[in-house]
């Protein structure tokens, strides 16, 4: 089995990429994604206070929603 330091250049190298075609599709993806990230964050039922770690999400469409819908900037 290889040791997680192996892994982490090869994964570097994949994610580095297809970085472009997040950049260029982004708008594109939330689009198509509009109703399942409502979905999410209906679900997460969120409240004032809650601090929330956005993580592998895309080009970040749910973290981003949820920053507008909050109106206010990231911690």
């Amino acid at each position: 089995m290889n040791a997680p330091t192996d892994l982490r250049p090869r994964l570097h190298a994949m994610w580095a990429s297809v970085v472009g075609y997040w950049e260029t599709y982004a708008d594109e993806l939330d689009v198509m994604r509009a109703d399942v990230t409502a979905a999410i964050l209906a679900r997460a039922a969120l409240a004032p206070g809650y601090r929330v770690l956005e993580t592998a999400c895309g080009p970040a469409g749910v973290g981003l929603t949820l920053l507008v819908s909050a109106r206010r900037p990231p911690d």
